[in-house]
């Protein structure tokens, strides 16, 4: 009976082996590489068009829309009626301090108070909202499709030697297991990758020992 457990236990660790380098290779080269390649390639792409197409255009008009006409309103409600009372009232001197002094200021003040204000409320409202639906949309997206293609990989793995290990186990195929030291096996080595997959066997190992000791 230990003869027919070992067998099996050892075929089971391989076909755990096997399996879990795939899941660590897919998770490595397909998830995190597929994510990094959106965030490159949709995401910072799709926020630059947004940002040249939507803000800057918005930006231009708000300034011929808003400040143009404002000005415009200015100059001829305030400073053409203090020029005119001046002209009326004082001298040619008193008018030139007038226009310095009134209508420069006005000018500054509203360009101030209205433009700035008002491209500020467009970044934001625009700008940002933009940006997050599209995060939203592109990102998480992708992200939930990698992890549903993953997520039927390492079923079909589990299912894979689940029949196999039935399989072993109905024929009594089970030479003895095979000594190892997880803490030197996974200590052993300087790649980060190799020492996950070097854990994750040492886990499955155990996880079949302990299934042959259920089972038997």
């Amino acid at each position: 009976m230990q003869e027919a457990s070992g067998m099996e236990c050892f075929y089971s660790v391989h076909i755990y082996e096997v399996c879990v380098v795939m899941v660590v290779e897919v998770l490595v080269e397909v998830c995190i590489v597929t994510v990094v390649e959106v965030l490159v390639e949709v995401c910072i792409v799709t926020v630059v068009e947004v940002l040249v197409e939507v803000c800057i255009v918005t930006v231009v008009e708000v300034l011929v829309e808003v400040c143009i006409v404002t000005v415009v309103e200015v100059l001829v409600e305030v400073c053409v009626v203090t020029v005119v009372e001046v002209l009326v009232e004082v001298c040619v001197v008193t008018v030139v301090e007038v226009l310095v002094e009134v209508c420069v200021v006005t000018v500054v003040e509203v360009l101030v108070e209205v433009c700035i204000v008002t491209v500020v409320e467009v970044l934001v409202e625009v700008c940002v909202v933009t940006v997050v639906e599209v995060l939203v949309e592109v990102c998480v997206v992708m992200v939930v499709e990698v992890l549903v293609e993953v997520c039927v990989v390492m079923v079909v793995c589990v299912v894979m030697v689940v029949e196999v290990f039935y399989d072993l186990k109905q024929e009594e195929q089970v030479p003895p297991l095979p000594e190892f030291n997880c803490g030197e096996m996974v200590s052993g080595t300087s790649d980060w990758r190799r020492s996950f997959s070097l854990a994750m066997i040492c886990f499955t190992r155990q996880l079949a020992a302990s299934s042959i000791l259920i089972f038997s």
